[in-house]
C-alpha cells in the first residue's frame, strides 16, 4: 500500500482546489512539498512543486473525479482579468536602481473582474 501521483502543480492555489475537490469526493489526499515551500516561496521549480498523492487503490477514483472536473467546469459569468502596468513598472525600478541601489520587488498589476 503505497502512494501514487494524481498531478503535480506549480501554482498553490490550483493544488488546493484539486486537493479539496478529491476531498470532497471522499479521497484521502496529501500534498507533498506544501510545508517546504512556504518555507522557501520561490523554489516550487527546485522542488518539483505541490505534488497531489492518494492511497494507490484511490488513485483511479481520484483521477475520475478530477476527469469530472475537468469535462463539467463550474458556470460562472465573471472572469478574473490580470492588467500589467509594464512600462510603469520598468520606469518605477528604474528609478528606485538609480536613487537606492537596489531594486525592492513591487508588483504593478490590478485584478478585476468582468463580465465573461
Amino acid at each position: 500500500m503505497g502512494l501514487g501521483l494524481v498531478a503535480r502543480y506549480y501554482d498553490r492555489s490550483e493544488a488546493f482546489v484539486v486537493r479539496s475537490a478529491l476531498e470532497a469526493a471522499g479521497v484521502a489526499v496529501f500534498m507533498e512539498n506544501y510545508n517546504q515551500i512556504a518555507l522557501k516561496p520561490f523554489s516550487e521549480l527546485a522542488l518539483g512543486g505541490f505534488r497531489v498523492l492518494v492511497i494507490e487503490e484511490d488513485l483511479p477514483a481520484a483521477l475520475a473525479v478530477l476527469e469530472e472536473a475537468l469535462a463539467n467546469p463550474a458556470p460562472c459569468d465573471q472572469v478574473l482579468r490580470t492588467r500589467h502596468f509594464t512600462v510603469a513598472f520598468l520606469a518605477f525600478h528604474a528609478v528606485q536602481i538609480f536613487l537606492v541601489g537596489l531594486v525592492l520587488w513591487v508588483p504593478m498589476r490590478t485584478y478585476r473582474w468582468e463580465a465573461a
